[in-house]
Parts: structure tokens; sequence; C-alpha cells
């Protein structure tokens, strides 16, 4: 907090008036001089402590006090028949207090200001109550606050841009909680982004940041260890992150449409391995991907591709793998499936989109289709129903098309199986 900043004493330090006893000049046995009219000018005490006056003699008052022994400088004026402090100056920490008079309250301390680094506080309130209602530090920052003397509790703080932390906008950030007990619980930036805080003095954790382009981040973690874990743009779009701090990778998407992706890779690289899509049927079609570094530097981009589809009526698309179609080819041939496994466990082929699908024959010594290639498919099938599941489970998939997609699993392992 702010308070460690200033000098102990220095908001609620005794005013430096004849009056009051801890400060009051001891000038018993002090040297008086005079002037030629025989009006006191000054006394020196033994200490050194020096009160020099002005006025005619016999009404003489003090104008300035000079202790190095209390460490103060102070100015008096006489104002309406009072006499009254207008300023002091602490040597030491070379802090300079200012009083005036603000009526109805009377003449009282409003600033104080230190010049070598610019820290100043400002109070309000009556005479020998002025309760503080803000600072500015040295960092050029503004806290305000409320509430009684010596118990008032920061609101509210204004970051200029720029200043020493260089930043790029100004930003509020309002606070909450009694005397010493203040918790940061929003920012507001200039640029429109609000952020948002939970927790307890000293231990708030950012919680989620609204841009002002309608885009909402939801963050997870201890106080300054605080992950990305969800975003939610304006149309909808929503993706889920995992990861630490600073290393959040995208491991969702929810598209608007209802479609959802399930994505791998580093932050920066993510890559999508499953599809989910909802025709109006209300069953869905999953799509797995294959994917190609495009070369060992894992700073290149990879390739992705269709591998698989499991269509709603239970039936399996398949792609042609990197072994069959090189990455970057640019034929077009890697985008349209060349075999095709109905629903009823019947394998179709075709070399090219635009031919017809051919039924090959299931004889496993002869056909196309052997012993090894049916269990790759089984269990192809069975990697597609552990995703689905997973994603039941999670509710992101309506659990009647789960168990419509059951029945067709089922009897696609029933026919692999004969």
């Amino acid at each position: 907090m702010v308070s460690g900043e200033f000098p102990p004493g220095f908001i609620y330090g005794p005013n430096v008036v004849l009056k009051e006893p801890l400060t009051k000049p001891v000038f018993k046995n002090a040297e008086v001089l005079y002037n030629a009219e025989g009006a006191m000018r000054q006394k020196i005490a033994e200490n050194g402590d020096r009160m020099r006056y002005n006025g005619e003699k016999g009404r003489e008052y003090p104008v300035t006090y000079d202790s190095e022994v209390n460490d103060r400088y102070c100015q008096f004026m006489l104002i309406r028949g009072e006499l009254h402090e207008v300023l002091r100056v602490m040597k030491r920490s070379k802090w300079t207090c200012h009083f005036t008079d603000h009526r109805p309250c009377g003449w009282r301390r409003v600033r104080c200001v230190q010049a070598e680094t610019g820290r100043q506080a400002y109070y309000e309130g009556p005479p020998h109550r002025e309760k503080l209602v803000m600072k500015i530090t040295h960092r050029g920052h503004f806290f305000y606050y409320e509430g009684e003397r010596r118990d008032e509790r920061l609101v509210r703080m204004w970051c200029p841009a720029g200043g020493v932390h260089n930043n790029k906008h100004d930003h509020l950030a309002f606070y909450e909680g009694g005397n010493k007990q203040e918790h940061l619980v929003r920012q507001e930036w200039a640029n429109g982004d609000v952020t948002l805080f939970t927790g307890k003095r000293g231990k708030e954790c950012k919680t989620s940041r609204v841009f002002a382009t309608g885009t909402v981040q939801t963050y997870e973690g201890e106080p300054k260890h605080e992950r990305l874990a969800k975003e939610v743009k304006k149309n909808g779009l929503t993706y889920w992150f995992m990861g630490e701090r600073g290393h959040e990778r995208r491991v969702r998407e929810e598209h608007p449409s209802g479609m959802i992706r399930l994505l791998k890779g580093s932050k920066g690289t993510e890559y999508v391995t499953t599809e989910i899509t909802f025709p109006e049927s209300g069953e869905c079609n999953v799509t797995q991907y294959s994917v190609e570094l495009a070369s060992e530097s894992p700073q290149n981009r990879q390739t992705s591709r269709k591998r698989r589809v499991l269509l709603a009526d239970g039936s399996m698309l398949l792609y042609p793998g990197f072994d069959e179609v090189p990455a970057g080819n640019a034929s077009g041939a890697a985008t349209h499936p060349r075999r095709l496994i109905t629903h009823e466990g019947h394998l179709l082929k075709r070399t090219d989109h635009t031919f017809p699908w051919k039924r090959v024959q299931e004889d496993q010594f002869v056909g196309s289709m052997g012993l090894e290639q049916r269990k790759r498919l089984k269990t192809a099938a069975g990697e597609m129903w552990s995703a689905m599941e997973t994603l039941a489970e999670a509710g992101s998939v309506n659990e009647n098309a789960l168990v419509a997609m059951g029945d067709h699993f089922k009897q696609l392992n029933a026919e692999l199986d004969e």
C-alpha cells in the first residue's frame, strides 16, 4: 500500500504551533535581538532554535520558526488578528505542508509535498481533524480515500498512461473493504476494457477481463499465476485453454452453429484432431484429422487433413493418408474420401471423387479388406466412440444423439466380427 512510502507520523503529525507542548520552542534564557525602535526581531534558544518576529514594539508576532533539533521550519501569518501556521517543512525528509482557510472549516492543513520525489497528500475537514482524501506517489499514481480521520480507506486509484511503468493506457482501479483491508475488485482501462478481481487484500486473483470488442476472458489459478481458461467472442465462438500462465494452448472450440473442435499442440501451433457437427436430424457427425509437420522445425505450421468421418447414419468415410497423398499436394485429392464403410459394414471404394462407389468383395483371403484391415477399422471406431463419450460427460454432446450413434457402433462392430 502507498502509506508505507510516507515517513512515520507524516499523515497525522502534530501541528507546529506555539500552544502545542510536544513541539513548543523552549526559549528560556534565550538570546533576544531587537531593532532600532526596540521591537523584538529574533529569539535564539540554547539548543539553536530560532524564532523570528514582525510587528511594532509591544505587538510583535512570530513569522518563522527554524529548528534543527525538531527537524522543522515553519512560517506563520497574522490573519484577521489570529496567528496561523501557513507552511511547515520537515527538513530531513524534505516534506512541505501547506495550510489554508477554506470556510466554514477554518484554518487547516490541505496539502503536503515532497519536492524531490513529487509525492503529495491532500486533506479535507475541520482544523485538527483533517482527513486524508488523496495521495500522489512518486510513480505518478493517484490514490483516493474516503472515511473519517485515522479510518480512511482506499476506494480508487488512477494510473495515468506512461509513467515509470510505461502504461499503454490510463486505467482506474477500484477497491472495497475497510481501513487497511482494502482489496482490488475492478480495473477500468481507457480503451474500454474491464478486469475483475476477487480475494483478500494482497491475494487478489484476476477472474475475468471484458474487452471493449465484446470478448470475455475467464481466468483460473493462484494470485499472480492466473492462467487463461476460457474465451468467449462477441459472435458466440468459445475457446477453452489449458497450460500454465503464458503458455495457455487452445484445447477446444465451440462455434455458434454447435460445431465442436478438439485441438492439440503447443501455444500458437494448435491443430484440430476431432470435429463434431450436428445436422438437422439432431444426431452428430464426427470427423478425425491427421497432422504432419511441414518440416523438422517446430515453428512451422502443421499440415492438418481429414482422416475419417463417422456420419450420423453410422457409415464412415475414409480419406487418403499422407503416405497416399503427400502434404503439399495441390490436386485436391486429399479432400475427397476414397473408401466408404456403410452402417451394414460393407466396404466401398473409388479412386476419384467423380467416379461412383464400388463395393469390395469381403473375402479376407481374396478381397481388399483382410483381417488386419478389419482390426484397424474396429480400433478406429472404438477411438471415435471414446471421444464421443468424453464429450457427452462434459455436456458437449446431446445424450440422445450419443445413444443413437451407439446403436450404429454396435451394428458396425457386429458386422466386423462376423
